[in-house]
């Protein structure tokens, strides 16, 4: 079968792949075979690389990759959601990339799997030194990874620390750390006294499918 991806190269083998002519598109099927193909090259890839590069070549690898572009980002931390090695060395360069929007997610998933033990000591030091530069940006980025691994005494450093900042809109984010969101309903319950008759109910369920009757029947009318 004739290969209609021009001036590619075979995965394998290294060699350009058959051009076909330029009025000739691949058909579904071939471009699934193209997609088939790609996947057990990039399977065995990543057995070559977990199977044959010591865990010490890893970490230096995965090092400069985390600081690299979004390609190089996102096949580390890719090949670290599934890593059965320590790598806490990398978490500096994880912590970096959770102040990006690109991979933060990401990051931040990886960097749930260290054990805890071992994540906080080391989480610690990391967050609060980047604190001493961080913008409201930053100092929310920082917060989400606390929340996500649940370090509540570090989340509590972090929120002192924005309370007490120059910047206003850090002050306001520790404001919404301490505040979390609240219905309207909630928001009259904690502004009102002990007297729980000033604090309108949300309207019920029965209530408010006697209203759509109601109007249902005005309109048939």
């Amino acid at each position: 079968m004739k290969d209609a991806y021009p001036g590619i190269r075979h995965p394998v083998t290294g060699a350009i792949m058959n051009t076909p002519p330029t009025d000739e598109q691949p058909t579904d099927e071939q471009r699934w075979a193209a997609l088939v193909a790609a996947t057990r090259d990039l399977t065995r890839r990543k057995l070559e690389f977990s199977d044959r590069v010591p865990t010490s070549s890893k970490i230096e690898i995965l090092k400069t990759a985390l600081s690299g572009d979004d390609w190089q980002q996102q096949t580390a931390l890719t090949h670290l959601a599934s890593a059965w090695y320590d790598y806490i060395e990398l978490l500096p360069q994880l912590v970096d990339v959770c102040t990006q929007p690109t991979w933060d997610l990401q990051a931040r998933q990886v960097i749930d799997r260290i054990p805890r033990r071992e994540l906080w000591p080391a989480l610690e030091p990391l967050i609060m030194a980047r604190l001493d530069t961080a913008d409201e940006n930053q100092y929310s980025y920082l917060s989400g990874i606390l929340s996500h691994v649940g370090a509540q005494p570090i989340q509590e450093q972090l929120i002192e620390r924005a309370r007490t900042s120059d910047n206003p809109k850090i002050r306001k984010l520790a404001h919404d750390l301490t505040h979390p969101y609240q219905t309207p309903w909630e928001k009259t319950a904690s502004n009102t006294s002990d007297d729980t008759s000033a604090i309108p109910a949300p309207p019920s369920v029965a209530a408010r499918r006697t209203s759509v009757v109601r109007r249902r029947f005005r309109w048939r009318r």
